[in-house]
């Protein structure tokens, strides 16, 4: 038995087992419910030619029309859902029911089975990504009359690379702790809670920080300028620790070619020209630091797991 039956069967379980239909509901109705409101939000505007391609990647990054948030906010906000529900139970399951002892008494590699539930989980989550997307433009596509551009499609893929990358990660977090804790109610209550950290307490800590070390709290009754700038920009690189930010960052820049920094600031000159949309290659050069650092967080996070595995006892606690 070798990689590839351990990534058949692990694929016919997530996809036999009910929380795949539940999880794949879940982001493919966010993504039909805000298509469809962000859609009706310019059905009375007029929309040039030329603008159409714009306006529908817009309709996927969002609209300040539309009364729902975008697609790309809804992956962030359930993508850690996603991939936590695919692993946080994927070993210490197993162990505790000792099928995985069972499986290593045949002539199996330790680094078999764990590259088998990676290929896997991967797999089904490119599954998901791919079709919900796919699903979500083509409704797109029926509703609004109108498509995206060949360098638009290839900008949602990119958005689909992203968001692979961005829900491995915590597939790669929830099969880490499913390594490291026994009890399956533990694992999973230690990926939430770090779920729910790095989407709202660590915005709070950095914010902390940031007034902290630019003394703005030591200023009144208001701070200068200089030192407001500063807690700006502490607080815009530390808030990168969280995978959100980086997701965020990568997934607006990719599906809004008008973005042209994803700093806070901007330079402002009179008799300027109106700046014109970037390129494809632009948007990539300028969402490549947060695309490669959710890509190193990726690799990292799946090594520590393969290597905890490989040192993990596996005997169940009645063995």
């Amino acid at each position: 038995m070798g990689v590839k039956s351990i990534v058949r069967k692990e694929v016919v379980e997530h996809l036999g087992s009910k929380r795949f239909p539940l999880i794949f509901a879940l982001i493919l109705l966010s993504g039909l419910a805000t298509a469809y409101f962000g859609v009706q939000s310019v059905a009375q505007a007029r929309i040039k030619e030329v603008e159409q391609a714009i306006a529908f990647l817009r309709l996927l990054s969002g609209t300040a029309e539309s009364p729902l948030p975008s697609f790309t906010y809804f992956i962030g906000l359930f993508g850690p859902i996603i991939g936590i529900a695919l692993s946080f139970d994927s070993i210490n399951r197993e162990v505790a029911s000792g099928s995985m002892l069972k499986m290593l008494s045949n002539p199996i590699r330790r680094d078999n089975i764990i590259t088998g539930k990676i290929i896997a989980g991967l797999l089904i989550i490119l599954l998901l990504i791919s079709c919900a997307t796919s699903l979500v433009v083509g409704f797109i596509m029926l509703i609004a009359g109108f498509g995206p551009s060949i360098e638009g499609a290839f900008r949602i893929i990119y958005f689909i690379l992203a968001s692979f990358l961005y829900v491995g990660l915590w597939f790669g977090i929830g099969l880490l702790f499913s390594i490291i804790f026994r009890r399956t109610t533990t694992s999973a209550l230690a990926c939430v809670s770090l779920w729910i950290f790095f989407a709202i307490f660590v915005y709070w800590i950095v914010d902390i920080i940031a007034i902290e070390v630019a003394g703005l709290r030591y200023y009144f009754p208001s701070p200068p300028l200089a030192a407001y700038v500063q807690y700006l920009e502490i607080k815009e690189a530390l808030s990168r620790i969280s995978p959100l930010t980086l997701y965020a960052e990568a997934a607006s820049v990719l599906l809004n070619p008008e973005i042209r920094t994803v700093s806070i600031f901007y330079y402002y000159a009179e008799d300027l020209p109106t700046p014109q949309p970037l390129s494809l290659d632009l948007s990539i050069a300028l969402a490549w630091p947060s695309f490669s650092a959710l890509m190193a967080a990726f690799i990292i996070v799946l090594t520590l797991s393969m290597v905890t595995f490989m040192r993990t006892e596996v005997r169940p606690a009645w063995a």
